[in-house]
């Protein structure tokens, strides 16, 4: 209720200032945990799943409601699995990271896959959506698809440690992978930061 009671105040406050276009901040989870199909574009399903993509979603459309009924220009960047130097634990990097400080990294879900994107690439995505014409969803991902074991074993070789796999429990994710087209197209975005060369940053940034 707090974050789509937000994006309704800043969406009049914007319409009360004159502002040309708004910038709403969304998540790939709008198209599910386990997309229909992978590479995911913009035309996939959307899926309600929990609270904070029930948020998500009323934030896109009280977006488009702006849109439609007073003509304020919006673009919606539905971001993939973002990581980089100060993100806070809870995260999957940075979890892996704080495990590997202690001395070894306990893995559960090896196989699982997502899409990072590192936060500068995030933050060129902003500054050019910004600059755009273009009204309504773009996915910001980067179109590489990774296993979280990949991931922990870059992590734990960086620090010396080993890891130790457990099992999964329970369902979750599965896989993730963006298709990235419709932002090289529309805005002329790609990311710049490999996933190897943000993760050596990342992990510098926590020695």
């Amino acid at each position: 209720a707090l974050n789509v009671g937000g994006t309704h105040n800043v969406l009049k406050l914007a319409l009360k200032c004159g502002a040309k276009k708004a910038i709403f901040s969304s998540t790939s989870h709008v198209y599910g945990i386990s997309p229909k199909y992978l590479p995911t574009d913009e035309r996939h399903p959307l899926w309600s799943q929990d609270t904070y993509t029930v948020g998500k979603l009323l934030g896109e459309h009280l977006c488009q409601l702006y849109y439609d009924n007073h003509g304020l220009s919006y673009l919606t960047l539905r971001i993939y699995n973002g990581y980089g130097p100060g993100q806070s634990t809870g995260y999957f990097i940075p979890d892996m990271i704080k495990k590997a400080l202690t001395g070894r990294i306990d893995l559960k879900g090896a196989d699982i896959t997502k899409d990072f994107v590192f936060i500068s690439d995030i933050a060129s995505a902003f500054v050019k959506a910004v600059n755009s014409q273009y009204t309504g969803a773009i996915n910001i991902g980067s179109g590489r698809e990774t296993r979280l074991g990949y991931a922990a074993s870059f992590i734990a070789r960086a620090f010396g440690v080993p890891i130790v796999a457990l099992a999964a429990e329970g369902a979750g994710a599965t896989r993730m992978h963006c298709d990235p087209t419709k932002a090289l197209k529309l805005l002329g975005w790609r990311p710049e930061v490999s996933f190897e060369e943000g993760l050596n940053r990342t992990i510098e940034s926590w020695r």
